[in-house]
């Protein structure tokens, strides 16, 4: 898997927000997660234009629920979302190449990844678990967890 990029926006708004997204404050409350169906550049400056989503028009991004803060096998303090899953209900047909976490309103992205190799959603009856770790010491050394 490919680390987790965190953008400018995001940085501020943990720099001006405690993250306690488990609490219901803090910029990761309410965070959808975005999917990109082609390959993107996660970037520092990644913005929600940057992704092409799925073009399914049963697929809604989630809103993230995320775990009270512990320590990870790195000794890093993070929090993870909850696995969400990823599939097609109405059957279309898809390439999954990294995820976004925008802002509740997807107006901001707060940061991204490459899912590395990319996950094929080939029909309604394929789906996948995905969970994202944050890490506010070290973002970029964290990865999107694929579950099953």
């Amino acid at each position: 898997m490919a680390n987790i990029v965190t953008t400018e926006v995001f940085d501020q708004a943990i720099a001006a927000v405690d993250i306690v997204a488990s609490a219901g404050v803090g910029p990761l409350h309410g965070a959808k997660l975005l999917l990109a169906t082609a390959v993107f550049a996660p970037s520092k400056t990644s913005a929600i234009g940057d992704i092409t989503q799925p073009t399914t028009t049963t697929f809604t991004p989630p809103t993230l629920t995320w775990s009270t803060p512990f320590r990870d096998l790195q000794g890093d303090i993070v929090t993870q979302s909850a696995p969400v899953t990823v599939a097609s209900a109405d059957g279309t047909a898809f390439m999954c190449y990294g995820i976004m976490v925008a802002d509740s309103t997807t107006t901001d992205c707060y940061m991204s990844a490459l899912i590395v190799p990319p996950l094929p959603i080939p029909d309604a009856l394929t789906s996948f678990l995905l969970a994202v770790p944050f890490g506010p010491a070290a973002p970029e050394e964290k990865s999107p967890q694929v579950i099953s």
